[in-house]
C-alpha cells in the first residue's frame, strides 16, 4: 500500500520539486473556493520557489563576501563595500517584507475566515444565516430562543471561504439549557475573527443589546441592522457612537435587501474586495510565514549590527540563521520527522 503522500515525496526527494511546491499539491487538494485553488496552483508552479532562490543567492552572496574578510584579514572591508552590504541587505529585507505582507491574507484565503452571527434572541439571526446559505439551514420561529446551540455551515463569499455561525441570543437566563447555549455562542465569539452583530432594526436598543456592545466593541464589527423592510427605530449614528469602528449596514433576512453589500463588506475587511489573479498572494501557509519572519529577523539583527558595530563575524552568524530559514521552507536539509508530519496530512494517492 501506498503511504499518505508518497508519490509527491519521492517527486521532491528525487528533486523535482521543493517542499513549497510539494505542499501546494495539499492545498490544491483542499482549496475550497477558486481563488484559493489559484493560489495554490501558483505557488506549486514555482511562483514562491523562484523569490526564495533569488533570496537566497544574495544572502549567500553578502555571507561569501563577509567570510572571505574573515579568512583573510589584513584585506579589511573598504568603506565602500561595508556600505554595498548594507544596501543588499536592506534590498532583502525589503523583498522579505513584500512576502509577509500579503501572509496573512493568503492563509486565511486557503483556511477560510470565521464568522459568528451574535446578537438578542429574535433579532433575525438565524433567518440572515438561512438567507447566506439560500435555504432554510436553522429553523426559524417567532417564539424566543428558537436556537439553542450553534449551527456551522462554510460558504463561499466574493472568493472568500467563510464559516459562518448561528448562534443562541446572548441574554441573561435562570434557565440551565439557556446559559450553557449563551456559554456556548460566548465560546465562539472568541474563536471568531469577524462578529456580525445582529441587531433588530425596528425595535429600539435593549439592555440585551447593549451588554452585548460591552462584550464585542474592541473586535472586529460589522453591525447589521436586520429588519430594513420595517420602521427603523434604531439611528446608525447612535451605532457608530457606541462602535465607532464598526460597519454599519442595513439588511433585510425577509427580502434580502442588503446582503450584497453585507457580503462585499465582509470581503473588504480581509481582502479589499475580490481576490484578481494578478493580486495571488505567494504565502499561503502558516510554516513559511513562521520561517520568513525568522528570515526577515535575522536579517534585520545582522542590518542592525553592521550599522552599529561592524563586527562581521556577528553579521556572517545571523546571515547563516537566515539562510538556514529559507532552507527550511524550501525543505533542503529537513528531517525525517519534520517531513513525515507535513506528508502525513496528504491522502493515499498524491
Amino acid at each position: 500500500m501506498a503511504d499518505p503522500g508518497e508519490f509527491t515525496l519521492r517527486a521532491f526527494s528525487n528533486g523535482r520539486i521543493d517542499l513549497t511546491q510539494a505542499e501546494a499539491v495539499l492545498n490544491v487538494v483542499h482549496s475550497r473556493t477558486e481563488s484559493a485553488l489559484d493560489a495554490a496552483l501558483n505557488l506549486l508552479k514555482g511562483s514562491l520557489s523562484g523569490r526564495l532562490v533569488s533570496l537566497r543567492n544574495g544572502l549567500t552572496a553578502a555571507l561569501g563576501g563577509i567570510e572571505a574578510g574573515l579568512d583573510f584579514p589584513e584585506e579589511d572591508l573598504e568603506p565602500l563595500e561595508r556600505g554595498r552590504l548594507e544596501k543588499e541587505l536592506k534590498k532583502i529585507s525589503q523583498e522579505l517584507d513584500d512576502l509577509l505582507e500579503d501572509a496573512e491574507r493568503g492563509i486565511r484565503q486557503q483556511e477560510g475566515i470565521n464568522v459568528v452571527l451574535v446578537g438578542s434572541p429574535n433579532a433575525g439571526k438565524s433567518s440572515l444565516m438561512n438567507r447566506f446559505l439560500d435555504y432554510e439551514r436553522v429553523l426559524v420561529t417567532h417564539i424566543s430562543g428558537t436556537t439553542r446551540d450553534v449551527v456551522q455551515e462554510t460558504l463561499n463569499i466574493n472568493g472568500v471561504p467563510v464559516r459562518l455561525a448561528d448562534t443562541a441570543g446572548i441574554t441573561d437566563s435562570v434557565c440551565v439549557i439557556e446559559q450553557a447555549s449563551v456559554q456556548r455562542s460566548l465560546t465562539m465569539l472568541d474563536q471568531a475573527d469577524l462578529v456580525l452583530f445582529v441587531l433588530d432594526g425596528s425595535r429600539p436598543l435593549s439592555d440585551s443589546d447593549r451588554a452585548i456592545v460591552e462584550k464585542i466593541k474592541t473586535r472586529k464589527i460589522i453591525v447589521c441592522l436586520n429588519k430594513s423592510d420595517l420602521a427603523g427605530k434604531i439611528e446608525p449614528g447612535k451605532i457608530r457612537k457606541l462602535m465607532p469602528v464598526a460597519l454599519v449596514i442595513k439588511v433585510s433576512a425577509l427580502s434580502g435587501n442588503g446582503m450584497n453589500e453585507l457580503k462585499t463588506g465582509i470581503s473588504e475587511l480581509f481582502f479589499k474586495g475580490r481576490i484578481r489573479k494578478d493580486e495571488l498572494p505567494q504565502v499561503i501557509n502558516l510554516r513559511h510565514k513562521q520561517l520568513l519572519e525568522e528570515c526577515q529577523s535575522a536579517v534585520k539583527r545582522a542590518l542592525g549590527i553592521l550599522r552599529d558595530f561592524g563586527y562581521e563575524e556577528c553579521v556572517a552568524f545571523e546571515l547563516r540563521q537566515a539562510l538556514d530559514a529559507l532552507s527550511d521552507v524550501l525543505g533542503e536539509d529537513l528531517g525525517e520527522e519534520v517531513l513525515g508530519s507535513i506528508f502525513s496530512r496528504f491522502c493515499i494517492g498524491k
